[in-house]
């Protein structure tokens, strides 16, 4: 009898309830994913008031529509970063989060109910010097700034996921971090790198509530389901991800739903090689009646606010 790949993947971690994981879709991008156009690398949708899957990829993608449609009225750049992402260049982050909450609103939703933001700022890649120079606005910031920079970005939008808000070494600043915004989920990337000894000290000095998961930063099956137990076992959330120069290849969606990971980063509702990890989602949903995660999924009990 032939087992589909998520069941095959469930044997390795039957502890786990198998479920459909909540996307995280990327909108907007910056950093390297769209030739620093923008300090903060990536600004995400959450689709929190979603109750399946198939709803949470309608209203993802409902959003990037209305972001490239708010975009070419106002004559920005609808140029595509590397994850299919919109990159419209702006030297503040403020004006992206506004076009975030924008195309919420012109796409039908409420923001802060129905869909919230997440960021990638991926701090290390502008880290120098001890310091974080961020080009486009002009600014070079300390660490203990960096954080008020990203604590005041929190306050005043509807953001409760920060990936790398700070440079892959400078725990103090995590620490701090974490203490400034207990209700969001301060996920780390570059900070982790899938790795359990890593995410076990994240743990161990509260610097973080979730740990991202790239197999290709692992290199094994394994060795990266024994870094998300690692993430569990310290009661961080996990979101399964796709890395920058992906193929069409839609294993991470399997690995997902197997894992009960609970929340996805693919990449943007557009190009082939992100679109075949959505639609594999979708396929697998039609196939099992798995539960679907949803908002339940986040770290820091980030309660919503409507802006």
């Amino acid at each position: 009898s032939s087992l589909a790949l998520h069941d095959y993947i469930h044997r390795m971690v039957p502890e786990r309830t198998m479920t459909m994981p909540m996307p995280m879709t990327n909108i907007l991008s910056g950093g390297a994913h769209a030739n620093r156009g923008m300090d903060i690398q990536d600004f995400l949708a959450i689709p929190v008031s979603a109750k399946s899957y198939t709803e949470a990829l309608t209203m993802v993608n409902d959003v990037r529509l209305a972001a490239s449609q708010l975009s070419e009225e106002r004559k920005l750049p609808v140029l595509l970063a590397d994850e299919g992402g919109l990159s419209p260049g702006f030297t503040d982050p403020t004006s992206a989060l506004d076009l975030m909450v924008d195309s919420f609103k012109a796409a039908g939703y409420v923001p802060g109910k129905d869909l919230v933001i997440a960021l990638d700022i991926a701090a290390s890649e502008f880290y120098v010097d001890g310091c974080y120079k961020m080009a486009r606005q002009g600014k070079t910031l300390t660490g203990s700034e960096m954080v008020s920079f990203v604590v005041g970005l929190a306050e005043a939008y509807p953001i409760v996921s920060i990936e790398d808000p700070l440079e892959q070494d400078d725990w103090p600043q995590w620490q701090y971090l974490m203490k400034k915004l207990p209700n969001c989920q301060i996920l780390g990337d570059d900070l982790f790198v899938t790795n359990s000894k890593r995410i076990g000290m994240g743990i161990t000095q509260n610097a973080a509530n979730s740990a991202l998961i790239k197999i290709n930063q692992n290199g094994t099956l394994s060795g990266t389901i024994e870094a998300m137990r690692a993430a569990w076992a310290g009661g961080f959330s996990t979101v399964v991800s796709a890395r920058s120069g992906e193929t069409e290849d839609s294993f991470i969606a399997d690995l997902a739903v197997a894992t009960g990971a609970g929340q996805i980063k693919i990449g943007s509702t557009r190009n082939s090689d992100r679109l075949s990890k959505y639609n594999q989602l979708l396929r697998i949903e039609e196939s099992g009646g798995l539960p679907y995660e949803g908002a339940k999924a986040l770290a820091g009990a980030a309660s919503p606010i409507a802006v």
